[in-house]
Order: C-alpha cells, then sequence, then structure tokens
C-alpha cells in the first residue's frame, strides 16, 4: 500500500498596469441613433389588448402606489403596457418590483434601457399624439446575423421595431417610397421557393469601447431575471439591422458583467406580435427559440453557449471537455411575451483561470429561430463573420498584467519512492496584450495546485495514454487540433509533454517515474501581421529525482529527469480566401552529460518540422497537403531503445525494408499526407492518406502510437456531420479504413458507419465497425506479424441536456472470431443541484475477455517464429469506477472544488501457450502436445516445452486506488487570492496468489 498526502497553501496576488485609455475589460459596441425618451429601469406591471383595459390598470395601479409613482401607458406591437417609474439604478426598479408583486401583480418584471412614450399618470405629461400610432422601439437589441457562419435564406425585405442605422444620405434618396419606414414593423410574405444568400452585415468601422465591469463575487444569482444590483453598473451594447430571415425578430437587450472567476451575460427579449411566446413555449426545446453566446479570447477558437426559451442548455461546439458539462450555467424566466436569461460562463470553460481573464476578448449574441433561419457552425471562424462583435480589449493600447504568487506546501508519503519537491516557491504569471499583432503571456514555476488528477488506468497495451490536458495555460493550446499543424495529421505537439518526466525514463531499478517534473516557466506568444498568423511557445523544466532505501537504510537520490528545453512555432500564411501555406517546427533539448545514466535511455536532442499548403480547387472541393521530417539524436543505447520501442519494433525480424542499427546515435526519418473534400448539396465526400517512413519520430514534443504506416480513407456522408449544427436532424458516414506497412504489407481495412442524431436537448451518436481478417506489427511486442482475427464493435453516446447540466450513456461492444468479447459502459450527469452548488458524476464498468493478451517472449523457440517464443494466456479484465466533482460557491469570496475517483481492476492469466507461426493466431497450448506447465507456490508457472525450461512470472493482479483532491479559494481583494489545497493518493497492488 502506498499512501501520497498533500497540503498546499497559495497566495496570489495581481498588479495590472496600462498603456493607452483602457482598463479591465472593454467592451466595442456599435450603436445605433435612439429615439429621444427617458432611458432606465421600469417595472412593467402588464400588457392588455386595448387601451381602455390598459387605462383601467394604470388607475388601479396608481391608486394603489399612490401619486409618488409615475405609472404610464407605452403601446407595443398592438398590446398597451402599464409600466412604473423612471429609475437610474436596477436596485431602485428592483425595490420598486417587490413592492409591485407584493400587491398581487405577479407578473411584473423590471425593463431595462427603455425608452418611455405614451401619457404619464394623473395628467403630469402631454397628451399622447393621436395622429400618428406610437410604436415602442424594441429593447437594446443584437444584431440578428448569424454568429457563426450565415446560411442561406429567403431574401423577403423587413425592417424591425427599432430605430434602423442611420443611412447614408445618397442611400436615404435611393430608398422608394414603397418601403416602410425603419419604426414600422413589415410582416414578410411567405417564404419564396428559391432561397437567396443572406446579405452581410459588416460591423460598425468605429465602435464605441465601454467597460465591462467587475461585480463582487456572489452578486448575481442566476434566476433567470437580471434584477440583481449589480447588473447597476452592468455592461450594455445594442445594435439592430434589418435582415433577410424570414419572420419578425424581437427586440433583444444584453448586459454584461464579470467577477473573479466567471463571465455573466443577461438577456432580455420582447416580441412585438401577440401571441409569439406562447406558441413558442408550447415548442419541443430543440425547436424553441434561444439566444446564443459567442466567445473567444486573442482570437482563439470561439466557444458558443445557448439557452432555450424554456432553460435548456445548448453547447454549439464539440472541442470542449465533457468534464466541464456542469461548469457553466444558463437560467430564464418568461412572462408575458417577454422572456429573460442569465448565462454564467467560468473562465476554466474556457480554458483560461481568473489571472487570465482580464485580457482581449471579443464576444456576440444573437437570438435565433431554428424554425425561422437555421445557421451553420463552425468550430473555427474569422470574427469577421459576425455582423455584431462586442470587443472588450484590443483597441491597440499594451496591456500588462502582472500576478506573482507563493506556495507553501508539505507532502508525506508512506511508502517507497517520495518524491523530491520543494518546500516553497514563488512565482508568477505575466501578459502582455497588444490586440492582433501580438498577445504573450508566461508562468514562471506555475504552481497548478488545483488541476485535476488523472483517471486511474490498468494499461496493459504497448501503447501510452493520451491524457486530457487540465493546466489552464495549456487546454487551449492543446485542444486545438489545428494549432500547430492540420489536425488530421500528425500531432507534432502534445501538451502534456511540458513539464513530464518522459515515458522511457526507467531506472535501473525497475521504478518507474510517474510524478511530473517541476516546471521553471512556460511562454507563449501569438499575433497577425496583414495575411501572416503565427505562434510559439517555449518551456523549461528543471532536473527531477526520488529518493529509495538503499543498502543499510541509508536512502539514495537517483535522478528521473534532466533539465529539458520543449519549444513549439508555427507560421501560416493565408495567400487568399481558402488558400493557406504553413510551417511548423517543435523541438526538445536536454542537459545531459555523456557520462550521466540518463543519456543511456533519452534522446539529447529530437526535432520535427511540417510544411503544409491547403487550397480550394473549387467552391465545393478542397485539398490539403503537407510533408514532414524528424530527427533525433543521442547516445547509442538512447537510440536503440527507441528503435525497438512499439513506435517503431525496427527489430521485427520479418522487416526486410528497415533494419535496426545498433550504434546509431541519430535517426531521421519523414512523413506525408493528403487530404480532400467534395460536397455537394446535402452529401459529402473526404478522403485522407497518411504515410510515415519506420524511422519517423514526434514522440519527444508530439504524440504518436507507432510509425511504419501507410494509413487510409474515404468517407461519404449525408446530412448533419457530428459536433455541427444543421437544419438536418442527423448525418450518416459511411466508409472504410485501411492500413500498411511501409513495406507494403496489409494489416487490416475496417468498413465503418457513423450516424449522429438529435436537436435541441438530445443528441446521439452511434458507430458500427467490422474487422475483416488482417496482420498485427505490435501483438508480438516486437517479434514477427501476427494474424488478428475477424470481429466487430459497435458503441453509443448519448445525452440530454437540460436547465442546470447534462445526463448521458456512453455504451460498447465489440466480438471476434476468437471468441473475445469487450463491455464497457458510463453513466454521467451533471448538473447545479443547488444554488451555488454543482456536482457531476460518472460512474462506469468495462469487462474485457482477451484470448491473446501478450506475456513475453523467450529464445529456444521453432524456426517458424524465428527462433523466439512469443507466449500469450487468455486474459480476464474487470474494472470499476465511480468519479466525482463538485464545485461550491460560497459567501465572502470563498470557492470550493473537489474531485474524488475510487478505482478497482482486476485480472487473470490462465491458458497459456505461444504462437505456433509468424503471421498466424494458433497457439501451442502449454500442457498439450508433449508440453507441460506446473504451478509454483508463489503463483508463477514452469514451463517444459521440447526440452526446453521457463518461468512465467505470476500475472494476475488486482489493483486498488483512491485519489482526492480539494481546494479552496479565497477572493479577499478583486487583484488577490488564496487556495489552499489538499490532494491525497491511494493505491495498492497485490497478486491474489499466497504462498501456503
Amino acid at each position: 500500500m502506498s499512501e501520497l498526502m498533500g497540503v498546499w497553501a497559495r497566495a496570489r496576488f495581481g498588479r495590472r498596469a496600462l498603456a493607452g485609455a483602457m482598463l479591465g475589460l472593454f467592451v466595442s459596441v456599435g450603436l445605433v441613433s435612439a429615439q429621444e425618451g427617458a432611458p432606465g429601469y421600469r417595472v412593467q406591471v402588464g400588457a392588455q389588448d386595448s387601451r381602455a383595459g390598459a387605462d383601467a390598470l394604470q388607475d388601479r395601479v396608481s391608486g394603489e402606489l399612490g401619486a409618488i409613482h409615475d405609472v404610464y401607458v407605452v403601446e407595443a406591437g398592438g398590446l398597451f403596457k402599464v409600466r412604473v417609474g423612471d429609475f437610474v439604478t436596477r436596485a431602485e426598479a428592483g425595490s420598486l418590483l417587490a413592492q409591485v408583486r407584493e400587491m398581487g401583480y405577479s407578473d411584473a418584471w423590471v425593463a431595462a434601457d427603455q425608452v418611455r412614450l405614451g401619457t404619464a399618470a394623473g395628467g403630469g405629461g402631454a397628451p399622447e399624439p393621436e395622429a400618428a400610432p406610437q410604436v415602442e422601439p424594441a429593447a437594446p437589441a443584437v444584431t440578428e446575423a448569424p454568429v457563426i457562419q450565415p446560411t442561406p435564406a429567403p431574401a423577403q425585405p423587413r425592417t424591425n421595431p427599432v430605430q434602423a442605422p442611420e443611412r447614408a444620405p445618397a442611400e436615404e434618396a435611393s430608398r422608394s417610397e414603397a418601403d416602410p419606414p425603419p419604426e414600422v414593423e413589415v410582416f414578410p410574405a411567405p417564404r419564396p421557393e428559391a432561397a437567396q444568400p443572406e446579405e452581410r452585415i459588416e460591423a460598425p468601422s468605429t465602435p464605441e469601447a465601454r467597460a465591462w465591469p467587475r461585480v463582487d463575487d456572489g452578486a448575481i444569482r442566476l434566476d433567470g431575471r437580471p434584477t440583481e444590483s449589480a447588473w447597476d453598473a452592468a455592461g450594455s451594447g445594442w445594435a439592430k439591422r434589418p435582415s433577410s430571415a424570414s419572420g419578425a425578430a424581437p427586440g433583444t437587450s444584453v448586459q454584461f458583467a464579470y467577477d473573479a472567476s466567471a463571465f455573466y451575460v443577461a438577456t432580455q427579449v420582447t416580441h412585438t406580435r401577440r401571441g409569439a411566446l406562447a406558441d413558442a413555449a408550447d415548442q419541443a426545446p430543440s425547436d424553441q427559440e434561444r439566444v446564443v453566446v459567442t466567445i473567444r479570447r486573442n482570437g482563439d477558437v470561439a466557444s458558443s453557449f445557448g439557452v432555450t426559451l424554456s432553460g435548456v442548455r445548448i453547447r454549439y461546439d464539440d472541442a470542449w471537455n465533457r468534464e466541464g458539462a456542469a461548469d457553466w450555467q444558463a437560467k430564464t424566466s418568461a412572462t408575458g411575451d417577454e422572456w429573460s436569461s442569465e448565462i454564467r460562463i467560468p473562465y476554466e470553460v474556457l480554458g483560461v483561470d481568473g489571472d487570465e481573464a482580464e485580457a482581449a476578448w471579443e464576444v456576440a449574441v444573437r437570438w435565433e429561430d431554428p424554425k425561422g433561419a437555421p445557421s451553420a457552425s463552425h468550430q473555427q471562424l474569422p470574427m469577421e463573420e459576425f455582423a455584431q462583435v462586442f470587443s472588450f480589449g484590443g483597441d491597440g493600447s499594451i496591456r500588462l498584467a502582472v500576478a506573482p504568487f507563493y506556495q507553501a506546501s508539505t507532502a508525506v508519503a508512506t511508502a517507497s519512492p517520495s518524491w523530491d519537491t520543494p518546500a516553497s516557491r514563488v512565482g508568477g504569471r505575466i501578459e502582455v496584450d497588444a490586440g492582433e499583432s501580438l498577445r504573450a503571456r508566461a508562468e514562471i514555476q506555475p504552481d497548478y495546485l488545483d488541476v485535476r488528477p488523472d483517471p486511474a488506468i490498468v494499461n496493459l497495451s504497448p501503447y501510452e495514454t493520451r491524457f486530457t490536458e487540465h493546466r489552464p495555460f495549456f487546454r487551449g493550446l492543446d485542444n486545438d487540433q489545428n494549432a500547430w499543424a492540420p489536425g488530421w495529421g500528425p500531432s507534432l505537439f502534445y501538451s502534456r509533454r511540458v513539464g513530464a518526466v518522459p515515458g522511457s525514463s526507467v531506472l535501473a531499478s525497475g521504478v518507474e517515474s510517474l510524478q511530473p517534473s517541476d516546471l521553471l516557466g512556460v511562454a507563449h506568444i501569438e499575433g497577425q501581421q496583414d495575411r501572416v498568423s503565427y505562434r510559439a511557445l517555449g518551456s523549461l523544466t528543471r532536473s527531477s529525482s526520488i529518493t529509495l532505501p538503499g543498502g543499510g537504510g541509508a536512502p539514495v537520490t537517483l535522478d528521473v529527469s534532466p533539465q529539458t528545453f520543449l519549444g513549439a512555432a508555427r507560421v501560416q500564411h493565408h495567400v487568399s480566401e481558402g488558400a493557406s501555406v504553413g510551417a511548423s517546427l517543435t523541438g526538445v533539448h536536454r542537459n545531459m552529460a555523456a557520462t550521466d545514466p540518463l543519456a543511456s535511455v533519452l534522446t539529447e536532442q529530437a526535432f520535427a518540422g511540417q510544411l503544409d499548403v491547403a487550397f480550394h480547387i473549387s467552391e465545393a472541393a478542397s485539398v490539403q497537403a503537407f510533408v514532414g521530417l524528424s530527427h533525433l539524436n543521442g547516445s547509442a543505447s538512447a537510440l536503440q531503445a527507441i528503435q525497438t520501442s512499439s513506435a517503431h519494433y525496427l527489430q521485427r525480424p520479418d522487416m526486410d525494408y528497415a533494419d535496426l542499427d545498433p550504434v546509431a546515435t541519430s535517426l531521421t526519418g519523414f512523413s506525408g499526407g493528403v487530404h480532400t473534400r467534395i460536397e455537394s448539396g446535402d452529401i459529402r465526400f473526404t478522403s485522407r492518406a497518411v504515410a510515415m517512413n519506420p524511422n519517423y519520430n514526434i514522440q519527444d514534443a508530439g504524440f504518436m502510437r507507432s510509425a511504419d504506416r501507410i494509413f487510409g480513407d474515404a468517407w461519404i456522408g449525408w446530412g448533419r456531420e457530428a459536433g455541427q449544427a444543421s437544419p438536418f436532424p442527423g448525418g450518416v458516414d459511411v466508409g472504410a479504413v485501411t492500413d500498411w506497412t511501409f513495406g507494403g504489407v496489409h494489416l487490416r481495412t475496417s468498413p465503418t458507419a457513423r450516424a449522429n442524431v438529435g436537436s435541441g436537448p438530445w443528441e446521439a451518436r452511434a458507430a458500427f465497425r467490422y474487422d475483416l481478417e488482417g496482420l498485427s506489427a505490435e501483438l508480438t511486442r516486437g517479434g514477427p506479424l501476427m494474424a488478428t482475427p475477424a470481429g466487430w464493435q459497435a458503441s453509443l453516446d448519448a445525452s440530454r441536456k437540460h436547465a442546470s447540466g447534462e445526463f448521458g450513456i456512453t455504451g460498447g461492444y465489440a466480438s471476434d472470431a476468437l471468441d473475445g468479447t469487450m463491455i464497457q459502459g458510463a453513466v454521467r450527469a451533471s448538473g447545479s443541484v443547488a444554488p451555488g452548488l454543482d456536482l457531476w458524476i460518472e460512474p462506469g464498468y468495462r469487462s474485457v475477455d482477451d484470448p491473446r493478451q501478450y506475456v513475453m517472449a523467450e529464445v529456444g523457440g521453432p524456426v517458424a517464429t524465428f527462433g523466439n517464443r512469443y507466449v500469450f494466456a487468455a486474459l480476464e479484465h474487470r474494472e470499476l469506477f465511480t468519479r466525482v466533482g463538485l464545485g461550491l460557491q460560497l459567501r465572502y469570496g470563498l470557492s470550493l472544488e473537489g474531485y474524488v475517483e475510487p478505482f478497482a481492476s482486476s485480472g487473470a492469466f490462465a491458458g497459456f501457450g505461444e504462437l505456433t507461426a509468424a503471421q498466424a493466431n494458433d497457439l501451442l497450448v502449454y500442457g498439450t502436445n508433449g508440453t507441460t506447465i506446473t504451478s509454483q507456490p508463489g503463483g508463477e508457472q514452469l514451463v517444459d516445452a521440447g526440452g526446453s525450461q521457463f518461468t512465467i512470472p505470476a500475472l494476475d493482479f488486482a489493483v486498488r486506488s483512491f485519489r482526492s483532491q480539494v481546494a479552496l479559494g479565497w477572493v479577499p481583494l478583486q487583484s488577490a487570492k488564496v487556495t489552499l489545497a489538499w490532494l491525497q493518493g491511494r493505491a495498492s497492488l497485490t497478486n491474489q496468489y499466497e504462498a501456503p
């Protein structure tokens, strides 16, 4: 049993300096000219169908409130609305709102930034003009153009009930008299059969900058009604343009705020057509109107968050971590023909923390109706596609943010080895923002105390597990597949390599390093000049060591990782629309002497580079291609270890197109690939071919499973692609995947079908794959190719999003001709279980029966297997786990986060035997055909085969682990944070066999 416990205390202080006329977060908003009136906050008591009814309600309310309050009637969309007061702050209006509701008007609510029209109660105002009908302007509204990418929509002229943008004199003169005036609602004619492209609406050329204000933690309580006093100072912006989309769009007001942990967006939607909201409320959530907030930081990939009228949350992009599903929240409230929403988006969901929040952000908000004008969603988009962008920061000034911290820690290890970690450290974060031309950030001795630990895994394959990135600094860099190279090719950069102990760092004593190294510092810069974009990252990791008990009880300290520099860079030139040329480079240098023991297992230097191009052959067809090169150098023993690893297996006895070089001190490889896509209406065709020669290696900075591959796939699909918004309720893709060695040996072909269905709260994805009989280069772990049986597998992932979270199930089943099976399943649930309390839980189970689990290789085998015995066994493997996380927002700037994971795994081996011949999968089972196998007291197996004797070690195992983490955060000041973290890891690994 081993146990590791630790307590860390961290204090972080921030200081921000600014060059220019900016402070904090800024919002650039294009404003339209508003009609004269009294802006502010008013309490709307109710709405009536007739003026007589409204006058009667006005008299009744006025009599109940007394003459101290101004009660008046406004007309909008055929309804007469009774409102009270003109307040400067929302708090004042909220106080009156509580009084009005106590009087029995439960549907009353606060209307913000409305323009008052009509007569005042008590005859205090001027009489209402009778010559022309009064039309109430809609609340401040965001532009209607799609947040992501507009799709063709019927061209119908209409204007919205809001002051139109100012026209240039020439444009005003050219307007036909038949065109309606901007302030009059015109309902469009029925849709024509032929759809026309939606017009592009340009953002204002000189947007006004407004501060997005910071509020106290806990000041905003999410209930769907933005009535808290914290919203009084909230930033707001409005812009409304005529659009060719079908249907009359409502007016929409938007307000913004942020605190130490999250962004907040509040919206109010006002329908001018009577009964519009009642009609929408009867629809299924997938068909309901919704508000969509799209946000991105410093030009990164945008994330979109939506909430429907009934409060169902919708996440539009699919490049997000499901573990964060419960972290963002949305609430709605509906009254009459108006509904409001409040959305909270924590910084962690966007891949940053509170210290990085005050940066250059871009936000767009859109009201949309799925029944009226569906839109297509793309994860990567230029913000120029937005018709209206709210941008806080990036106005040309240079912004500097500095956040130093101090950490003190203590750790207790009850088993060997123990890790040598510093008791305290001083570090910090620096960020410089000069707009699109340059954005830079760096962390010195980062702590990452409250980063969620990786899940427990028992990996019996020859390949490493790829883990999700949780560190805030790297999450955006690692999740974006196209950040460092085209996402369909090799992964040149894997952020978990930064600060990690190399996977090949195995000590002579048999102890393998699992503890991350200490990261001295990391920096990242990015920017764009004209058509050229660039980014670069550099990190420095200090050497790491562990302490082991030595002879006579004296401790022995061993190095497990040297001081390491890791860097990555990419430059891309956008030649024209749809055409680009890019170059990527990664490098690793380890500071080791030739006599250092680590130099015998680790490379000294590793480089990888790639050139790529992308262009459109036509509007419907595109092509991408790349060529890559890798180079390693180090000691002969280190290079031999790499050549014989699962990434290469150059020692394979049946490989005649590449050789293992035991004295080589360098290794150079290359790669290349082509990707095509053709679209025609609702049909699409994609294909890909990637080749990597046997010496290609990017594992020092990137991620790869194996080289020596020529990989290809081709797909034909219809409808929606998984993870994309579409007017279609689903989509289907059918294709095949094929794999060859670089020497031309066919390994496998797998026909595959994929489907996705659902919109709104429900979504499901299913896949089916059939594997034809083939060959495997990894089953024998460097031995000859081995045959694989035919088999099939199916998987399902279904989820339902609701107002406060998500519920989903994941399952899979596989079977093959050798009676091997795999069954796995998990249930995940996340949501807000109480005000300020978020909870997510994911229990799961996995069962594997593998009749061909590799055990070991032994010399002295038959000629058919090149003189070696490749021993296999039938494995019964069972796993059970539960992962639980919670987040609690407390008063006085306190927050609590926790994570626990109990895990159990067991494996039993039986039916030992050896491979009979290369490129076969038959076994000579020990105990048959003149062979014997005898169990030993310690669980070992003694085998006698053909006169040769050898021992199979005890392999049955039972693993139990329990990981827990609790982090208490306190924000006493706006730019200071204190964190107290507790981490505990308990694990045991025992054999089932016990000596008599």
